[in-house]
């Protein structure tokens, strides 16, 4: 699983509307700790390029980063959420609050199960307003 794409991405929208980083607890926030990165020192440099390869230069060069360090968020990243992974505790009520659905009433199961069914209600609204037009 690559987050650093998607990560970036975030990165340009919320420096766009609230110059930070989401919030520690959440997989952006969990990113930065797992691979020791300075939040503002990421806005500034991922924010604002659109070319991958210079910002897979510079995460690549960061103190924190490492074959190992990448095999490990790999291994909690996809089970954010899941029971024993962290951000268990975090996953029900970021269900009830962002997502909202009953926790345990649908298989979202982790982080990036919540991240993919929200991403998939705003394009099932997007299709809906395009049939209306």
């Amino acid at each position: 699983m690559s987050t650093l794409p998607k990560f970036i991405s975030e990165l340009q929208k919320e420096r766009e509307q609230t110059n930070s980083c989401g919030h520690p607890r959440g997989v952006d926030g969990r990113f930065l700790l797992h691979f020791r990165l300075d939040s503002d020192e990421a806005i500034q440099s991922l924010g604002k390029t659109d070319d991958d390869l210079t910002a897979a230069e510079w995460f690549l060069r960061k103190d924190g980063v490492s074959e190992a360090a990448t095999f490990s968020w790999n291994g909690i990243a996809v089970n954010l959420g899941r029971p024993r992974f962290p951000g268990e505790a975090e996953l029900p009520l970021i269900i009830r609050l962002f997502i909202g659905v009953q926790p345990g009433s649908n298989a979202i199961g982790s982080f990036f199960e919540a991240i993919e069914f929200d991403e998939a209600k705003i394009r099932s609204t997007i299709e809906g307003e395009r049939e209306v037009r």
